[in-house]
């Protein structure tokens, strides 16, 4: 029904469209009307906003959002100020989560680091991952970090990984490590913990490749295939062709998902 629904509107047949999607809602689909929505968006963007405020209208908890994100599409600061200030009046903490990124991002960064508090607050502690990954972009490493230590502390254990990749890419290996074999044992991934990953990126991107290479050889000894197909996609990007080749074959003998499109990349960048 949501599909009808969508083709009505390509139709203009607008109204159609609309109790179509309310019934497929109703009946438990509950991103049917948002389904609409995104169907209007560009010229036809008012439009999109009427569905979504009769989504809100019959208790869709994340329409504000939604309003929020589609203002985004309109490159017009007034019309997402609006929206912003309803999801600041609304008091959900996923509306109030996305608003303060879309407003720090888009350099209202005092106003937005308020509303990511708030929803972290509200019981929304992603908000706080991305307040992090602010202050990150700003060069505040210090102030990132202890935003992680404070996630951690509320059982956030991925934080961990991240804290990790920011010792790493400082240079202090040995924290790096430890946190990333902290967040292991927590997680009980084995060797497939993606902390592992951060951190071996994380120096991969410090200038440390072959260190990188290293951790990554380590992973794959251990059975994690993907660090296999990481090193594959650096050695392609390198262009370096035989040890990409040698670790190309060698993530497709491990049966590494993702490994034979890198053969394909292999053999179209030698054309």
């Amino acid at each position: 029904m949501e599909y009808q629904a969508r083709d009505l509107a390509e139709r203009d047949e607008h109204d159609d469209a609309l109790r179509l999607a309310e019934e497929s809602f109703q009946h438990g689909n509950r991103e049917a009307l948002t389904g609409l929505a995104w169907r209007y968006t560009g010229p036809d963007l008012p439009r999109a906003f009427a569905v979504m405020r009769r989504a809100m209208a019959l208790g869709f908890d994340d329409a504000i959002t939604e309003m929020v994100i589609l203002a985004t599409t309109a490159n017009d600061p007034a019309l997402v100020t609006r929206y912003c200030d309803l999801a600041i009046e609304s008091g959900h903490p996923n509306a109030q989560r996305v608003a303060g990124h879309v407003l720090a991002r888009s350099g209202d960064e005092r106003r937005g680091e308020a509303l990511l508090w708030r929803a972290f607050n509200g019981g929304l502690h992603r908000s706080l991952f991305e307040l992090a990954e602010l202050r990150e972009r700003q060069g505040r490493v210090r102030a990132a970090r202890r935003l992680y230590r404070r996630l951690t502390s509320v059982g956030q254990v991925f934080a961990l990984v991240k804290l990790a990749a920011s010792y790493e890419q400082a240079g202090d290996q040995a924290t790096a490590e430890h946190l990333a074999a902290k967040y292991a044992r927590l997680e009980h991934l084995g060797p497939k913990d993606s902390g592992w990953h951060w951190v071996a990126k994380a120096r991969y991107r410090r200038g440390d490749h072959a260190g990188a290479k290293r951790l990554l050889g380590r992973l794959a000894s251990a059975g994690d295939t993907h660090a296999l197909v990481t090193m594959a996609e650096w050695a392609i990007k390198t262009g370096d062709r035989p040890e990409a080749e040698a670790a190309v074959n060698r993530a497709i003998d491990s049966g590494a998902p993702g490994a034979k499109k890198l053969l394909l990349q292999l053999r179209q960048s030698s054309e």
